[in-house]
């Protein structure tokens, strides 16, 4: 009897069906559209607040057909699932939350169809900055301080010397800086130290809540037994990077020991006849050559050493039949960089001998990693004696001496001065960094002055220079100690 009624029933909304003349009518949704106060879709995005900030977050709601007055429309804010405001606008006090990364959403209700809508966000809280001028520095007692500066001139310093009940180590090396992109956007999410000493000289911490996040002790992180004592440590790049991790190299006692999966290798050329000893840091590969060709200024040897192997691993052989004794011969280090173009890898070497300064130029290609024969470029200039901080960017070379930064193009010696600080009697330069934008241009450089017989508490200062406007954001004398990195993280 069920079968039959079912029958009948569909056979009358067939019937129905058949005669429909399509006198219905048909209204098209106003869709809701959500943005932040600065038009940025709310779905999806990123939020940071900042130590002792406040945060707001104004929808700006639009319909896609006709406009939507405010008392029309319901809003709910939630925090990891909790309903936390209705009202239209989400301030958030400094105080509210501890700092940590928090899954929030956007409910949006129109009121006349019972529409409801979702945005979800993520909003990150922390303990400190999540951008600004990032600077390591040295005491007298040669401690170790991290100090942040705020980016939009109100010279914010907030300085720390232990994370999570860790302390730094002592005479600091570097400070490296993690980030990640989204839509344009940086976010900078761990910070890497390294130092000579301490329980722990290689130190990873999280960004946001300054808790550590890894850690190297000094014994029984080198595979082969060493003791971890840093002089320069190298970073990986490029995306699927196991940056938490410290991936990359490190030289100890002159050695090059790579660093993988938090594990330090051992010596990775134990078989070298002559004993290579690449000194502080004159050591670097190219990111996609790592695993099969490294390239140093053998201090024990007064050479360019190439190192080579055909499997991943310990390198076996070198490419020491090539004429760089001749080239190099009482020759010392001073900064090295290689990057890859096309097919091949170029190298470049500053070296100094005496008051003169060497630029020796090779490349490598092919299946054997080919070497062609190198080209040097001597010159005596006196700027570059004793300068600090050699960064290579776009085809230029960038050092600092006494109060000026300068700079000369790959491939040549001819010097041309870039930036002048003020003559204000705060020392001379100990430590500078530029910063670049998503274009690959220069926008900003920050620079650190030291002077030790300043009478005060603090004997370094800092800058910070907009290349663009021409102007100088920060002019900050004696609040930070003497700087031995600086990271620019806008």
């Amino acid at each position: 009897m069920k079968s039959i009624f079912l029958y009948i029933l569909t056979g009358l909304m067939l019937i129905s069906c058949s005669k429909d003349k399509g006198n219905y009518r048909y209204q098209d949704l106003n869709e809701l559209e959500v943005v932040d106060q600065y038009g940025r879709l709310i779905d999806g995005a990123i939020y940071q607040q900042e130590k002792g900030q406040d945060f707001v977050l104004s929808p700006q709601v639009t319909g896609s057909l006709f406009p939507l007055p405010n008392d029309q429309l319901d809003f709910y804010w939630t925090k990891d699932g909790d309903i936390v405001d209705r009202d239209k606008v989400w301030k958030v006090s400094a105080s509210r939350y501890e700092p940590g990364i928090y899954n929030c959403k956007l409910m949006v209700v129109d009121k006349q169809t019972t529409l409801s809508y979702s945005y979800a966000f993520t909003l990150k809280v922390y303990a400190g900055l999540a951008k600004g001028s990032f600077i390591l520095t040295e005491g007298g007692a040669n401690e170790s301080q991290l100090v942040m500066v705020s980016p939009d001139g109100r010279s914010n310093y907030i300085f720390y010397q232990n994370f999570g009940g860790y302390a730094l180590g002592d005479k600091p090396l570097q400070l490296n800086v993690n980030y990640s992109t989204q839509d344009t956007l940086t976010y900078y999410n761990q910070l890497l130290f390294t130092t000579r000493e301490g329980q722990y000289p290689m130190f990873g911490v999280d960004l946001v809540s300054l808790k550590p996040t890894y850690l190297f002790p000094l014994a029984g992180s080198v595979l082969s037994g060493e003791l971890l004592r840093p002089s320069y440590y190298l970073q990986d790049a490029g995306p699927g990077v196991d940056k938490e991790h410290f991936t990359g190299m490190v030289i100890i006692n002159g050695k090059c020991h790579y660093v993988e999966s938090g594990v330090i290798s051992p010596n990775i050329y134990p078989t070298d006849l002559l004993d290579y000893n690449f000194g502080e840091r004159a050591a670097l590969y190219e990111e996609s050559e790592k695993r099969f060709l490294i390239a140093g200024f053998d201090r024990r040897n007064g050479r360019i050493r190439i190192f080579f192997t055909n499997t991943i691993g310990f390198f076996y052989g070198n490419y020491d039949d090539y004429p760089f004794p001749q080239l190099t011969k009482e020759h010392v280090f001073v900064a090295a960089t290689c990057f890859r173009q096309g097919g091949q890898v170029d190298w470049q070497f500053l070296l100094q001998k005496g008051d003169e300064i060497a630029l020796v130029t090779f490349n490598t290609h092919g299946p054997g990693n080919y070497i062609d024969p190198p080209v040097k470029v001597s010159k005596v200039i006196p700027e570059m004696i004793d300068g600090v901080g050699f960064i290579y960017h776009a085809g230029y070379w960038y050092f600092a001496k006494g109060r000026n930064v300068y700079r000369f193009e790959i491939g040549q010696l001819n010097i041309e001065p870039y930036l002048r600080l003020p003559d204000d009697g705060t020392g001379n330069i100990c430590s500078w960094n530029l910063f670049q934008g998503s274009d690959g241009d220069i926008k900003s450089v920050g620079v650190a002055t030291f002077n030790v017989e300043a009478a005060h508490n603090h004997q370094g200062s800092y800058y910070l220079y907009d290349i663009k406007e021409k102007k100088y954001i920060q002019q900050d004398q004696y609040v930070i100690d003497k700087a031995v990195d600086i990271k620019l993280c806008f």
